[in-house]
């Protein structure tokens, strides 16, 4: 894959894989509102929401038809469980998937050039060389990005899903995944070398840009836009079919069947998932519809 190829599903990366860069900042509550989508099934009723897990200030989103959903809710399902977010499990997969071992190192398998542009950018974010200099491509640069994110006030617990966790806990609710951490983490992991340097390159080429993007997907977001969403989010995929597939599709049918179940399930259901899972052609949504369960907006 060149360069330019594996480009494209870069923002996409940023999005789906815990969402590590994507967060907003504070804006009016008088916004549409984030889209959220109803499903009634057989014996449960099913909330689809799209989610962000960092977020610059208050809770704008949280209110109006969401709260209400989730008020309503007996149950929350988010990607991952608690259990499945804890550092017990989290921890010995990073080391696993996310280092090398004692002799080898990060700049055996990225340009120099590349090695040298991604310390000086980790310095300006207080992130010593010996902390990334084990890790693989990957987790060195989702580490020096999230430390980029937190320097302009980005937070993890004013993300969606911290958020709804808190609420659920609240209420006593049981909150369950559709997925593993291993499963996320493989995502990230198992990539050719030449995608590996383009994360790298294109991560550090579009830093700068990050602020704007986000500034552009909190309108739309907000506003409930799935058009622009799709353009922003998921599109960008479409050159490069074999990444497309395995972080969006494969991930999206192997979730239907768990919202189907939920459905046969008494109660409601509050469904929370990354919001490029929601929008294009090969989303949730249209996997549901194409299976004869309409989802009401």
């Amino acid at each position: 894959m060149s360069r330019s190829a594996a480009a494209a599903p870069l923002r996409f990366v940023f999005i789906a894989f815990f969402a590590l860069l994507l967060s907003f900042a504070a804006v009016a509550r008088d916004a549409a509102g984030p889209a959220l989508w109803k499903i009634e099934g057989p014996e449960g009723t099913v909330y689809l929401f799209g989610s962000f897990h960092l977020l610059k200030g208050g809770e704008p989103w949280y209110g109006g038809q969401v709260q209400a959903a989730f008020e309503d809710a007996t149950s929350l399902t988010l990607e991952l469980g608690p259990d499945q977010q804890a550092p017990a499990v989290i921890g010995p997969l990073v080391h696993r998937y996310g280092l090398y071992g004692p002799t080898d190192a990060l700049k055996n398998h990225i340009s120099e050039a590349s090695y040298r542009e991604l310390i000086a950018v980790a310095a300006d974010s207080g992130v010593p060389e010996q902390v990334i200099a084990n890790m693989r491509p990957w987790l060195a640069t989702l580490t020096v990005s999230l430390q980029f994110a937190l320097a302009q006030g980005f937070d993890p617990e004013q993300g969606v899903e911290a958020t709804l966790l808190r609420h659920a806990g609240l209420r006593e609710l049981p909150v369950s995944g559709l997925e593993t951490a291993e499963e996320q983490i493989r995502f990230l992991a198992e990539n050719p070398p030449e995608t590996e340097q383009a994360f790298v390159d294109d991560t550090l080429r579009q830093l700068d840009e990050l602020p704007r993007l986000f500034d552009e997907l909190s309108a739309a977001w907000l506003g409930g836009d799935e058009a622009a969403l799709n353009r922003l989010m998921v599109a960008s995929m479409a050159g490069v079919p074999e990444v497309y597939e395995t972080l969006l599709v494969e991930r999206n049918r192997r979730w239907v069947p768990r919202i189907e179940a939920l459905l046969a399930t008494p109660g409601v259901h509050f469904v929370a998932v990354g919001a490029g899972h929601l929008v294009g052609p090969d989303s949730v949504i249209k996997m549901l519809a194409a299976r004869g369960i309409a989802a009401e907006r």
